[in-house]
């Protein structure tokens, strides 16, 4: 799966907040801030895992959809407390991510800033009061994990990395051949 670099997760992320700090006070007087704050994550959760989706995944799109689908249906079936309405598309997204990663660390450290982001996004908002300043403030730590290691080649590093081993091979071939 290729990344997103990061000025484009800067730019989807302030997209995402400006659109859902939008909705959230159109919406806010009508839903509820109970309401208002699940209906912005599933709709946010689904934005954002769509384009997260988009970088690469070129299979998996079915399951995740259908693993989307799942969690928001049981979701709304259960109806569990705020914290689990915000950290379900944070964990889908950093499943979305984690086939990128080699070692099992680099995961952990994106789950990490995951997490992170998560928590201080609630914090930014229960201080500040604004739905713009949280959601950007999760957004924009979420950028940050473009920086983490992927080191799994994808397809066109593969196949460029053997186009230039044959070269490289043919090369040596006609000095060897040259020399003699």
């Amino acid at each position: 799966m290729n990344a997103p670099g990061f000025w484009s997760q800067v730019g989807i992320g302030f997209a995402l907040s400006l659109i859902g700090s939008a909705l959230f006070r159109l919406l806010l007087p009508l839903t509820g801030l109970a309401v208002g704050l699940r209906g912005l994550s599933l709709l946010l959760g689904a934005a954002w895992l769509l384009w997260l989706a988009g970088f690469g995944l070129r299979h998996g799109r079915i399951l995740m959809l259908g693993v989307w689908t799942a969690c928001t249906l049981a979701l709304l079936l259960l109806d569990p407390g705020a914290i689990v309405w915000l950290g379900v598309p944070v964990g889908l997204g950093w499943l979305l991510r984690l086939p990128r990663y080699r070692r099992l660390a680099w995961g952990l450290l994106d789950a990490l800033v995951s997490a992170c982001a998560l928590l201080l996004a609630i914090a930014a908002g229960l201080h500040s009061g604004s739905a713009f300043l949280a959601l950007w403030t999760f957004f924009l730590l979420q950028a940050w994990v473009c920086f983490i290691p992927t080191a799994r080649p994808t397809n066109a590093d593969a196949d460029a990395f053997t186009a230039a081993e044959r070269s490289a091979e043919a090369a040596l071939h006609r000095l060897s051949q040259t020399t003699r």
